[in-house]
């Protein structure tokens, strides 16, 4: 009687190599996998403290003071890029406008180099939250007018998680997917400053972001500070015809939101363009325009301005006033400023 032969051992599972059937079954997990990821990153931001410890970490620090830090009434706010940063020299206003009125002028200073529209809006949410402000000067029209994700270290310490994720959705660099996980690591990023600031509170803020004509380059006098060189150099498109064009929609957004929330607030609104100095009829035509759509003034360095600029050193680059040019604005932010105080409302 013949024996049966044993059955042959199993081949060893080798971890290190699945089974064809387990490398597919796993494949299809991986579409859920990042589904899952996606909404939970989503959930992370939305539910994470919208605190001003966490948004005004980094980058606008310093900002949080003079927005969450003071109570006191403000006469007027700025808000801008270094357009705006460099052009205002808030110690050389107040002196002048003194000197004119016999009253004091209490500034806000939030004008950002590299700043982003989207930031003003949130940081002039918090301030007329926090304080009265009676007027707010806008810079219109910067460069950064359409969403840029190269914006994005700055805005994950300023914006509230629902403008962060709208921000996302409208930034067309990258796909969606790619945005939201990019947007999510950046919101992570400032955890830590943000865990820092709300240890240290209004005790760890600066609050001084003063005018500094010794800034880099600013002191500068460079191959622009003719404004005969100057109107050579600059765009052959005025700003606000830009600001019509549908490629633009996101700086109208901005107009109309920052307008609705001084609205709001009992709050004056000038738009100011810094980016052209060339005052010619077509722009004259688009500020109009301006104006009638939204009922705010969008003015611009004014002729009497525009010879000072042609007869004294004023600008750094073909952007940037120095601080010569700051002394030289002065008088006009003054003036401007008191026109717009001493209006009713």
């Amino acid at each position: 009687m013949s024996r049966k032969a044993p059955p042959s051992p199993a081949p060893d599972k080798d971890p290190a190599n699945p089974p064809e059937k387990s490398v597919r079954a796993s494949r299809r997990f991986y579409p859920f996998l990042a589904f899952g990821l996606i909404a939970a990153g989503l959930a992370a931001m939305v539910l994470m403290p919208d605190l001003s410890a966490f948004r005004y970490s980094s980058k606008y620090k310093d900002y949080a003071a003079s927005v969450f830090c003071d109570d006191r009434d403000v006469d007027v706010a700025f808000f801008g890029t270094s357009r705006m940063a460099r052009a205002v020299d808030a110690g050389e206003i107040a002196r002048v406008f003194e000197e004119h009125t016999g009253k004091p002028l209490s500034i806000v200073d939030l004008a950002k180099p590299g700043g982003s529209n989207f930031a003003w809006v949130q940081m002039l949410s918090d301030l007329l939250e926090h304080r009265r402000v009676k007027l707010i000067v806008v810079e219109m029209g910067n460069p950064r007018r359409q969403p840029q994700w190269k914006q994005l270290d700055k805005l994950s310490g300023v914006l509230k998680s629902p403008e962060l994720i709208d921000y996302a959705l409208n930034v067309e660099e990258n796909s969606v997917v790619e945005n939201l996980f990019s947007l999510f690591e950046a919101r992570l990023g400032s955890l830590e400053a943000g865990l820092g600031s709300l240890w240290l509170g209004c005790d760890g803020l600066n609050g001084n972001i003063a005018y500094d004509p010794t800034l880099g380059r600013y002191r500068q006098k460079g191959p622009f500070s003719n404004v005969d060189k100057l109107l050579a150099e600059l765009d052959t498109n005025p700003i606000n015809q830009n600001l019509f064009n549908p490629k633009y929609k996101f700086s109208l957004k901005v107009a109309k939101t920052i307008l609705a929330l001084a609205e709001e607030h009992g709050t004056k609104v000038i738009f100011v363009n810094l980016n052209s100095i060339d005052e010619d009829q077509l722009q004259q035509k688009h500020m109009t325009r301006f104006q009638e759509k939204y009922g705010a003034e969008l003015t611009a360095w004014p002729e009497a301005l525009m010879a000072l600029f042609r007869t004294e050193f004023s600008y750094a680059d073909r952007n940037h006033l120095d601080e010569d040019g700051a002394r030289l604005v002065a008088p006009w932010f003054a003036e401007k400023v008191d026109e717009y105080l001493s209006r009713g409302n």
